[in-house]
């Protein structure tokens, strides 16, 4: 325990002062976080905590969130962050791989990865995920199992973390999933996690929902959470029914308090055919009961609302009782809207606000009052004129005193062209004082023949220079296919009196070809500097199968340099024939443990041809080198068995050239200079090796 104790002590103390702390011992502390969740068993808890499952619960959720918290700390400073994804047949993901870049060393680092296996009928049956603890030690993190029923239904799912103490994989939870033919259909999932007291498996959570239609066009929907302790009681749930239609809507939403079912919320809406809303009732709750509701009518005549009322009522009532009435009238397109309120002790509607909308030569005139023993008050509007093709061209805010208008702010809007080819929004104050409007600000913005935006330009008034003084601008470019691929965004510089770009970025697509920079301007340099930059690269090659080779290509900017340096260019995967597809990974050299730890059989269902089993190699595998490397003229390859065939594919995954077996040294004087990878056949086995040719 005084270990234990000590080793949690020293993470948080470490956790606190991380800032100060270098990358090295960053991924040690990781390790370190990572390995304490993990270790953290019922033989400690039982030490520490004795029985009290909630207090190891808790202490379970405290180092989780330390652990996280440290790890989103590591990410954020290692970028850029290179996420890889190989794909099978139907875009089905094969296989995920991350990398970070370590900034001591500014070299890759390995951090996770996923794999992933299917059955016959392309359903998920496997996933691993392993995880970089170390810069030199990975592990399987956890392993998720699937099973499914004759008709492609899962029927269980089993989850399992790696226990790095025991060298096993342990169960952490399973998911059962029963299925009910009879109407309405039901789906009961059991969730079974382990008992941190005795180790043995307990429900801790059981989801019953089902979803039907009784018609065409009703669908229901019914769910069920409950949650239990280690006891097989029910220590909390909710309960949910839902229903939609074209001319309703319900829902009713329970909880369980660990006595029984407490009612939450309950609503219904009603429509015609056209889609307006007729009703709407809401129900509050009182216990296990719903009690006073409110409800809100709408009345509808030739397809305009002429009424709208809301009502309350008690859970003991019978009657409903307005307290609230909108009438609405209409004159020749105009609108009269008058709203009251109820009485109660004069049993009488008091009017307590008016509003019109009516239409002028120029446009719309809307206006809004309130209005106090009869007479109106604080009126407020806005008048709206149009021009002759319809477009709005000066919007005025105002308020009535003494029955005339009063303006205080307007817009106004000035057109080139059509509304979306070139226009200005003018905004602008009234002033009392000089009885005259006042400029504050204006936006000009661009269109071309497409109605796509190029401009987005802001300016500020300034009464010191009696002149416009810009803000902000945004400038866009597109292809023909109508993909953005520039932004730039400025700043105005008011000593200079000029535009500098503070930001820019570049896109490029081109037959499946996506590429991505950023810039953003470093004051101490007074210069745009890269700040990402990145490239992937859909192939759609169909050879031997309907497959998607990713590459994604990332640069740093160098400040030395004042350019972009490349930081990984590797084509992750290839195939080496044409009619059957054996995909080959590899990794970098300097982190071999990935395929030192582990040997990878990859199916495809696009074929009846198993793939052969395939060692991920770096500098070596199963005893067998090459060397040297880099290479000028020769390289050779030496091993404890003999070679039936060599490969040598260039970086496009083109086979340039082959050797039978039996040779000590293989000439390549006469190829280009560049990465090659060679791929050595032994028996049943294959390696791949990367080679750098000079």
């Amino acid at each position: 325990m005084k270990k234990f104790s000590t080793l949690l002590l020293a993470f948080i103390i470490g956790h606190a002062v991380n800032a100060q702390r270098s990358l090295p011992n960053r991924n040690v502390r990781i390790a370190e976080a990572l390995q304490q969740q993990i270790t953290f068993t019922k033989q400690h808890a039982k030490v520490i905590y004795g029985n009290d499952s909630m207090a190891v619960q808790a202490e379970l959720c405290r180092l989780d969130s330390l652990y996280r918290e440290e790890l989103r700390h590591w990410e954020s400073i290692n970028a850029p962050h290179l996420a890889q994804t190989k794909v099978k047949s139907d875009m089905l993901p094969d296989s995920t791989l991350s990398r970070v870049v370590d900034e001591s060393t500014k070299k890759w680092i390995n951090f996770g990865r996923s794999m992933f296996g299917y059955n016959d009928q392309d359903l998920l049956i496997q996933e691993q995920r392993d995880t970089l603890i170390s810069p030199t030690e990975s592990e399987v993190r956890n392993l998720n199992f699937f099973e499914y029923d004759q008709e492609g239904r899962r029927i269980s799912q089993l989850y399992k973390v790696f226990n790095p103490e025991t060298g096993t994989l342990e169960m952490r939870s399973k998911t059962e999933y029963k299925y009910s033919d009879n109407h309405p259909p039901i789906t009961i999932l059991h969730v079974y996690e382990l008992n941190p007291e005795n180790g043995q498996p307990y429900k801790v959570r059981q989801i019953t929902s089902s979803e039907w239609y009784e018609s065409t066009t009703e669908r229901w929907y019914n769910s069920e959470w409950l949650y239990f302790n280690t006891e097989g009681d029910t220590i909390r749930g909710s309960r949910t029914t839902q229903a939609w239609s074209p001319l309703y809507t319900y829902y009713e939403h329970y909880n369980w308090d660990g006595e029984g079912w407490i009612a939450i919320n309950k609503g219904r809406s009603e429509h015609d055919e056209d889609g307006n809303e007729l009703s709407l009732t809401m129900w509050q709750s009182e216990g296990a009961h719903f009690t006073s509701s409110e409800r809100h009518l709408n009345v509808y005549e030739e397809g305009k609302k002429t009424a709208h009322y809301r009502s309350n009522r008690a859970h003991d009532e019978d009657a409903w009782k307005h307290n609230h009435f909108t009438h609405y009238a209409y004159d020749q397109g105009d609108t009269l809207m008058v709203e009251n309120n109820f009485d109660k002790e004069g049993e009488v509607w008091v009017q307590y606000a008016k509003s019109y909308e009516i239409r002028t030569e120029k446009g719309t005139d809307f206006r809004s009052c309130n209005i106090h023993n009869g007479n109106a008050s604080f009126c407020r509007g806005t008048e709206t004129t149009l021009d002759e093709m319809g477009r709005k061209i000066i919007a005025m805010d105002y308020y009535l005193e003494e029955g005339q208008k009063r303006p205080y702010s307007r817009h106004v809007y000035q057109y080139n062209g059509a509304e979306k080819q070139e226009s200005e929004d003018l905004y602008q104050d009234w002033s009392k004082d000089t009885q005259q409007w006042l400029n504050r600000r204006k936006g000009i913005k661009s269109y071309d023949d497409h109605e796509r935006n190029l401009l987005n330009e802001s300016y500020n008034w300034s009464t010191s220079l009696n002149d416009w003084v810009g803000d902000t601008k945004t400038v866009l470019e597109y292809n023909e296919a109508g993909d953005e691929i520039l932004n730039e965004r400025y700043s105005y510089l008011r000593e200079s009196q000029s535009w500098l770009l503070k930001a820019k970025t570049l896109k490029e697509i081109r037959n499946g070809f996506y590429s991505w920079e950023s810039y953003q301007y470093d004051h101490d340099a007074k210069k745009l500097v890269g700040t990402h930059k990145s490239l992937t690269d859909s192939t759609k090659n169909n050879v031997s199968g309907n497959l998607e080779i990713y590459l994604r290509t990332n640069w740093r900017w160098d400040a030395g340099k004042d350019d972009w340096v490349l930081e990984y260019d590797e084509r992750r995967e290839y195939y080496t024939g044409t009619q059957s597809l054996k995909w080959v990974d590899y990794y970098d050299r300097q982190y071999p443990e990935w395929a030192r730890n582990h040997r990878i059989k990859y199916y495809y269902r696009d074929f009846e041809e198993e793939n052969d089993d395939v060692v991920l190699a770096t500098d070596e595998a199963f005893g067998f080198q090459l060397m040297p490397n880099p290479a000028t003229d020769y390289f050779r390859i030496s091993g404890p068995a003999e070679v039936q065939e060599l490969k040598i594919m260039n970086a496009a995954g083109q086979q340039v050239r082959t050797y039978p077996g039996g040779e000590n040294q293989y000439f390549i004087g006469d190829l280009s200079a560049g990465v090659y990878h060679i791929v050595l056949t032994s028996g049943s086995k294959q390696a791949v090796f990367k080679l750098l040719k000079q």
